[in-house]
């Protein structure tokens, strides 16, 4: 908040320019309008002094106002305040775990809410979309394939079928505290941070039939292939909150390390034969950059006159 003291020096400032730019106008306006047609020399004189008084115009401006010792803007020292604050964020994770076995580097992109208080606590949430081309399990389609590897489709040629990574974080509940530490521009309530989280961890491989031609993973068949897996987790964030005095630039960064409990969710895998049992415990580690969008209660400006 910023409040602007105004001095009787400076408003007699103001009032003196804007007089001396409404005469320059008037001169201007003169000079067009009643030039001696039959005296060239004089039109000419005229002509020249219009562009100059033009000119010292905007000159007398920039000098009036840069010179002035009258105005006086003063900052009001920022406070910790309770704010709400809408996000969006992408980031680059990599796997751990039995997650490592199944996925290669993943990249995300999410967004949320959350509610800053005065005291510097945060609780919030938030959701991410997961993805990948790097599929490390990619055997699933062997039983389909012929001896060179080739999908052969239903139309007798090779059909063109692609797997990739999909997953999602959705959602997760954070809590966690801020310690105000101020770096550049930055407002009273940015600072170091530190957050938990907990909510689910799904992931499954994609599979795409580009061709169109594959009956045996059209439709419902292809849940017997696509590892659909998900389960419990919890999430540990250390970063920093940049919010602008200005209210312009504002944004996080920060690692996120998360954990999970899972397990598959289809009843039955078509390549193994079988369904799959196992408990696993996936993990991801990354960093994420979000921009924010705080909503600051509106504080009317003061005016002082003396």
């Amino acid at each position: 908040m910023t409040k602007v003291v105004m001095s009787i020096a400076h408003r007699a400032k103001c009032m003196a320019f804007n007089a001396m730019v409404l005469a320059l106008c008037v001169i201007r306006h003169t000079s067009c309008d009643h030039t001696v047609g039959h005296m060239p020399a004089m039109r000419h004189m005229l002509y020249t002094m219009r562009h100059m008084l033009y000119t010292m115009r905007y000159a007398l401006c920039s000098m009036l106002y840069a010179l002035s010792p009258f105005t006086l803007v003063a900052q009001i020292k920022d406070t910790a305040a309770n704010i709400p604050v809408f996000f969006v964020n992408t980031g680059y994770e990599l796997p751990g775990g039995d997650m490592a076995d199944r996925f290669g580097n993943n990249a995300e992109i999410g967004g949320g809410f959350f509610f800053k208080t005065k005291s510097n606590w945060i609780i919030g949430i938030d959701g991410n979309f997961l993805w990948g081309d790097n599929v490390k399990e990619d055997n699933i389609l062997d039983g389909i394939k012929t001896e060179s590897g080739e999908i052969i489709g239903s139309d007798g040629l090779f059909a063109e079928v692609r797997i990739s990574e999909r997953g999602m974080k959705l959602p997760f509940i954070k809590v966690g505290k801020l310690w105000n530490y101020k770096i550049l521009k930055a407002n009273a309530n940015s600072g170091c941070f530190v957050l938990i989280g907990y909510g689910l961890l799904q992931h499954k491989i994609k599979i795409q039939d580009i061709t169109r031609t594959v009956p045996q993973i059209a439709g419902d068949y292809i849940k017997g292939y696509d590892r659909l897996t998900n389960g419990s987790a919890i999430t540990e964030s250390f970063g920093y909150l940049y919010l602008d005095k200005k209210k312009r630039i504002n944004f996080f960064i920060n690692i996120e390390f998360t954990q999970a409990w899972t397990k598959s969710r289809r009843d039955f895998n078509f390549d193994t034969m079988a369904k799959d049992e196992t408990k696993r415990f996936d993990t991801l580690w990354g960093i994420k950059f979000g921009w924010l969008i705080p909503i600051y209660k509106k504080v009317p400006e003061e005016y002082y006159y003396y």
